[in-house]
């Protein structure tokens, strides 16, 4: 189905998440982390962006699924700090 091929190729937060403690290890740095978030979500919004300006709605729906995904992210490690 479509949901189930959304799921399989779009990470859930908590695997982002996993992945982006596993990167950070034990330094606890939390606050590069956040920061390389931010780039993330700044380059989905500009890549939604210029998908809707192309008039793909598809590609555009995606990076704007992404940048949500980041933004929720962002917000759980900044309560670890």
């Amino acid at each position: 189905s479509v949901a189930d091929s959304k799921q399989a190729t779009s990470p859930t937060d908590r695997d982002l998440e996993d992945d982006i403690m596993a990167t950070l290890g034990n330094s606890g740095d939390t606050t590069s982390v956040i920061e390389a978030i931010d780039r993330l979500i700044e380059e989905a919004m500009t890549d939604m962006t210029a998908a809707a300006k192309a008039l793909d709605f598809k590609v555009a729906v995606k990076h704007r699924d992404r940048m949500y995904e980041l933004k929720k992210l962002r917000k759980r490690l900044q309560k670890r700090k």
